[in-house]
């Protein structure tokens, strides 16, 4: 039987749900799936309930993933969601590793080994101009469109509720204490906004949701961390909707046609996302960090870890009263215009996107593991 090794970069919900799609989209196969991870992917790992085997582990650390090292050679393929260091053990033992990157456009240089692998994955949604000045560099790419399903549009009926989804709210170089407080700060702002009869559903991973109901005492607030069904399914029919400016969020939007506020980025590859989002007139009401009167600069083509501690520095200064007089206006103007439809503009962009990104990847796993089967049976 085959065997497939997962990993998923715990930045945030982006990478998991990426490799969930893609596993999904196998259908009814005789492989043994395994995921290696930590934190917040692997708890949506485990709730998926698609691997034979979870097994917790620093995947951002080369020397412990080195433990595992008979697990990748058995492997007969590594799928490596934006995680460098388990696509490069893959490469330094002569593994077949598929690598997805969705953020191929924010990088200002790729790794040696990452060159190598087998197969990588540059999905093409965010202005990529890297195509151009990184992809000469790497073997056997291939663009794809988005890992997410953007043929449906909902037509379901619209509940006067809210939802505020923070997404995962964690990564390896953030600093949880900070963000939570200003996620907690966010959800002051926007109950203030709101009519006190809207219902309120609070999105995002376990431990950030325990800490924001700890400090929220509110018959009509409800913090849970759901599946990724159940989500898309409140996304869909919630007349609010606040969320983190994460490259997911941003697709799962496209299937709606309520306009949409999206809340100030936490790492620096929300930051320049919604830089991107301000060219497009698809009903999206935000501030990001360089909008608001009291801010830090963010620079571009850096460091994702100095980048990201920019953007942190931002929010600390979230608190000034100017900042947050401004945040308040801007919901409000959000609000004012939360009776607007914006589908028709959302399809016309949803055109601009292949939409054959998962079909590809899956065909491409399929491929190489019949392969293997064929040279074992040589052998």
């Amino acid at each position: 039987m085959k065997k497939i090794i997962a990993t998923a970069e715990s930045f945030g919900y982006g990478p998991i749900i990426t490799c969930l799609y893609i596993l999904n989209n196998l259908g009814n196969v005789d492989y043994i799936i395994d995921f290696y991870g930590s934190d917040i992917s692997l708890e949506k790992a485990i709730e998926s309930q698609l691997f034979h085997e979870c097994i917790e582990c620093n995947t951002y650390d080369f020397e412990e993933l080195n433990k595992y090292m008979q697990d990748f050679i058995e492997a007969d393929l590594i799928l490596s969601i934006e995680n460098p260091e388990g696509a490069k053990l893959g490469v330094k033992l002569n593994r077949p590793v598929f690598y997805i990157d969705n953020l191929f456009w924010l990088w200002n240089t790729i790794p040696n080994e990452l060159k190598m692998v087998k197969k990588y994955f540059i999905v093409d949604t965010v202005n990529n101009k890297n195509l151009s000045i990184l992809g000469s560099e790497i073997n056997n790419k291939q663009v794809i469109g988005p890992l997410r399903d953007l043929e449906k549009s909902s037509n379901k009926k619209i509940a006067n509720n809210a939802i505020i989804n923070f997404g995962g709210g964690t990564s390896y170089l953030s600093n949880d204490s900070l963000v939570f407080d200003f996620y907690n700060e966010v959800i002051k702002a926007i109950r203030m906004e709101l009519h006190k009869d809207i219902f309120i559903y609070v999105c995002g991973s376990k431990k950030l949701v325990e800490n924001l109901a700890a400090k929220n005492h509110c018959s009509n607030i409800i913090f849970e961390s759901y599946t990724h069904n159940k989500y898309i399914e409140l996304l869909q029919t919630s007349k609010f909707l606040f969320l983190s400016p994460g490259l997911g969020n941003f697709l799962e939007l496209l299937s709606t046609g309520q306009p949409v506020f999206f809340v100030p980025p936490i790492n620096y590859s929300q930051f320049w996302q919604l830089e991107e989002y301000k060219k497009l007139n698809i009903g999206l009401f935000f501030l990001n960090w360089c909008d608001f009167p009291v801010n830090k600069e963010v620079k571009r083509i850096i460091d994702e870890r100095i980048g990201v501690q920019q953007v942190l520095e931002n929010i600390k200064c979230f608190k000034n009263e100017d900042n947050k007089i401004l945040f308040a206006k801007s919901i409000k103007q959000y609000c004012k215009a939360v009776n607007m439809n914006w589908q028709k503009e959302r399809d016309l962009l949803k055109k601009h996107y292949s939409t054959n990104g998962v079909e590809i990847v899956v065909k491409s796993i399929k491929n190489e593991l019949k392969k293997e089967s064929v040279n074992e049976n040589e052998d």
